[in-house]
């Protein structure tokens, strides 16, 4: 255990600094802070923080200990305060982690104060390397898939599929990603995403999309996909006049349609404004392919399963639209929500 010694004036504020040449009427009151230097004082060898000397040179007069209090330390002495604490190894003098501001305390760190290392966390399967740095924090995982407690990955984590002049933004660590897809034109398609590498089975993704489409009369979709590295399977909304759908549609590659093995037409939705938000998941169970669909993101109810491999076996899974509406505007659409996790139960987490 280090000490740490903090000298204080007796009951009297800090004086501005003088002027060289002051006047004598410039000087300070008895008992005034005429300056203070902070002697850093290497610790011994371990896990022990930087300890600070606080040295504070006081004109002379009168004052005593008397009043004054600094959370944690003795104070005593006059005309000069030493306010002393013993220091415990690996701990820091400072407030609370969380809640209500409360008086400085000696602690342990918590994860409040570090800084992001810019790694989501949760529970990875194997990564092909793991970075560290110099305070054992993790800051890089290659060729790992999160499969468990992830929340909402960095962008930088996904990798782009037939990106085109398509753009993807994250203002905020953890939040939304924002994507804007332009035209593909007309009767053209092109499928456009961000994708992870699909976890090992079983497992689950489970997200929550938004877009917003212009006002024309074909179709723009976007969706939770599984990608081989040529196909793709899309559990898609599709938005089309006069109304909209959920859907299972199997994608021959990024530019060509294929078939629909599921869709149900859910009604009517007005053009050119936000629809959704939408709350879908995909499942594995190392047997099927499962996409469920809820109303609020708790209670899913299964539309549609089909046999892994029957038509591609996922290396990938992704967020991606396609808008072939041959529109001036771009698509913008919206990946609020992506939870991972290493089981392919129908409800809960």
């Amino acid at each position: 255990m280090r000490q740490l010694i903090v000298w204080l004036a007796a009951l009297l504020p800090a004086a501005p600094a003088l002027a060289q040449n002051a006047p004598l009427s410039a000087l300070p009151e008895r008992g005034a802070v005429l300056s203070t230097d902070i002697i850093p004082i290497e610790p011994a060898a371990g896990p022990q923080l930087m300890q600070t000397t606080v040295q504070a040179i006081v004109a002379a007069g009168g004052g005593t200990a008397t009043g004054v209090t600094i959370p944690g330390f003795t104070c005593s002495g006059s005309p000069i305060i030493a306010c002393t604490v013993g220091v415990p190894v690996g701990e820091v003098y400072a407030g609370p982690c969380g809640g209500a501001a409360a008086a400085p305390a000696f602690r342990e760190l918590c994860a409040a104060d570090l800084p992001p290392s810019g790694v989501t966390s949760g529970t990875y399967t194997a990564p092909t390397s793991i970075t560290i740095n110099a305070t054992g924090q993790v800051t890089s995982i290659v060729g790992g898939a999160c499969v468990s407690a992830c929340g909402m990955p960095a962008l930088s984590s996904f990798v782009w599929v037939n990106q085109g002049s398509a753009t993807a933004i994250q203002p905020i660590a953890g939040g939304p990603i924002g994507m804007s897809v332009p035209d593909a034109g007309g009767s053209t398609n092109a499928w456009r995403g961000i994708f992870l590498s699909a976890p090992t089975c079983p497992w689950k993704v489970r997200v929550t999309i938004q877009a917003s489409v212009p006002n024309t009369g074909s179709v723009t979709v976007n969706g939770l996909y599984l990608y081989d590295g040529t196909a793709l399977i899309g559990f898609e909304t599709a938005y089309f006049a006069g109304g909209y759908e959920e859907r299972v549609e199997h994608i021959t590659n990024v530019t060509t349609d294929g078939s629909t093995p599921y869709h149900s037409n859910m009604g009517f939705v007005i053009r050119n404004d936000y629809t959704g938000p939408w709350e879908i998941q995909i499942r594995d169970d190392c047997t099927n392919y499962y996409f469920d669909s809820s109303q609020e993101g708790v209670v899913f109810y299964n539309l549609y399963s089909e046999a892994v491999g029957s038509y591609l076996t996922a290396a990938n899974v992704g967020y991606a639209a396609d808008q072939s509406q041959g529109a001036s505007s771009p698509g913008f659409f919206s990946l609020q929500n992506w939870q991972a996790y290493a089981d392919a139960n129908l409800n809960g987490p």
